[in-house]
């Protein structure tokens, strides 16, 4: 499936995954000051608000590379298997970034609590979602939070660093 397509030619769609997921296609390069290793190749495809990237980890059919993530501070971590595991963790758990600790990751009364806030804070939450997940044939059935979990434990692991002197790594997005 083409979920790039699919979100651009849809402005209510692409509204809707703008609101409730916090993701915007962005194809822009990365700032050339920022390096990611080992990894050989990030390639950029989205956007949150506050300026982290979402992109394809390697190389090779988009449709089965892993997705990481940069945050705007150098947070960096692998977030999703593939392409529709990463539409599917947006879509279902936008509060994913609050998840990113064992301890929260794990605490089932913290996760609704999340779920909670999001439906106070977005009234159209459930409909957003609902939408979204129909115009891009996810099931929620389909991916859990184990999925997740087992995505932030993985040994695929990456850091950025600046080309500048400054070797210092990122930090790891996952703090167990």
């Amino acid at each position: 499936m083409d979920y790039f397509q699919i979100i651009e030619n849809n402005t209510a769609l692409k509204t809707d995954i703008e609101l409730l997921c916090d993701f915007r296609l962005d194809f822009s390069e990365l700032d050339t000051s920022l390096y990611g290793c080992p990894v050989d190749k990030y390639e950029n495809f989205g956007a949150d608000a506050s300026g982290g990237k979402f992109g394809f980890i390697g190389d090779g059919d988009t449709s089965s590379l892993p997705i990481g993530y940069i945050s705007s501070e150098d947070v960096v971590g692998k977030i999703a298997e593939n392409l529709s595991d990463f539409f599917h963790l947006i879509t279902f758990y936008p509060y994913w970034r609050a998840l990113c600790s064992e301890k929260s990751l794990n605490n089932e009364n913290w996760i609704a609590e999340l779920e909670s806030e999001q439906r106070e804070f977005d009234e159209s939450y459930e409909q957003r979602q609902n939408s979204i997940a129909q115009q891009l044939q996810l099931d929620k059935n389909n991916y859990s939070l184990d999925d997740f979990r087992a995505v932030l434990l993985s040994e695929h692991k990456f850091f950025v660093h600046s080309p500048d002197g400054n070797n210092t790594p990122s930090t790891d997005l996952f703090c167990p």
